[in-house]
């Protein structure tokens, strides 16, 4: 797994920053965003802290 920062968005509704990716809200501060159906296998996520806008890309390495 790999977890790398990438640049922040501004606080508040992460989805007005980006449009391409989907996600799902996780208590009051985070979200987790994705770029494909849920029903379809995941190769990497976003999560935002919605209150700063910082965020962490996280990729799921093919498993072998």
């Amino acid at each position: 797994m790999t977890v790398k920062e990438i640049p922040a968005i501004n606080p508040g509704n992460p989805f007005l920053s980006d449009l391409y990716h989907m996600g799902v809200t996780l208590g009051t501060n985070v979200t987790v965003m994705y770029a494909k159906h849920p029903s379809e296998h995941q190769d990497f996520i976003i999560v935002v802290d919605t209150q700063t806008g910082d965020r962490f890309w996280i990729e799921f390495p093919p498993k072998e």
